[in-house]
């Protein structure tokens, strides 16, 4: 927890998705993912900026998703309304609008980075606001 520099209330450590359809992708626990390396990306690991394996692949977003859409694997979304739930480093649990994903919070190396960014690193700065 002491690597945790923006602090614990401001660090997200797990966010909600669905499984994919046909339960291929989504399984917390004991997920191999669709990396080469089999650490379970798109399973148990996640990044808020996922990109798919296939090159050239443009990064995802967390966004509003669908159930019955197989490309939607590869984002945070929630079955709530406009957002979904999120477990921060303090233990809360916080509803965390779709905004987040693509509203500007902040820069990294000349890069613009979303609130979602800021929330997921734990030792960059940035302090987010989701007020």
């Amino acid at each position: 927890m002491t690597s945790v520099t923006d602090g614990t209330s401001n660090t997200l450590l797990v966010g909600e998705r669905p499984p994919a359809l046909d339960l291929e992708y989504g399984w917390q626990w004991a997920g191999a993912g669709y990396d080469d390396g089999g650490f379970g990306a798109g399973d148990v690991v996640l990044g808020v900026r996922e990109r798919l394996s296939n090159p050239g692949a443009s990064p995802d977003f967390y966004r509003p998703g669908n159930l019955t859409d197989p490309s939607h694997y590869s984002h945070f979304w929630s079955l709530h309304s406009g957002g979904g739930m999120w477990l921060f480093a303090d233990g809360s649990v916080r509803f965390i609008t779709y905004s987040a994903g693509t509203q500007t919070a902040g820069t990294f190396n000349g890069l613009s980075t979303s609130v979602l960014e800021v929330l997921a690193s734990r030792a960059d700065g940035d302090i987010a606001n989701i007020n």
